[in-house]
């Protein structure tokens, strides 16, 4: 893990996909500006270890716990 910075900056990018069999899948892109480094992703777990390894700070408290807690219910 590196070391904490003052400030991290990150691009992210979040597409959805049609898997061969027609079912749909989200797919993703995170790229650390300082540095360049990025990666793809087809999980936010994945997505969120590139955050905690190039920050130096986890993922705790990102996702709501319920839709509704994130403004996702209709």
């Amino acid at each position: 893990m590196r070391r904490r910075q003052e400030a991290a900056s990150f691009v992210v990018r979040i597409w959805l996909e049609r898997r061969r069999n027609g079912d749909p899948a989200w797919r993703g892109h995170v790229q650390h500006v300082q540095s360049g480094e990025d990666r793809h992703f087809s999980r936010l777990t994945e997505m969120c270890a590139f955050l905690e390894r190039m920050s130096g700070v986890g993922c705790n408290g990102l996702w709501a716990e319920k839709p509704a807690e994130a403004g996702l219910t209709r």
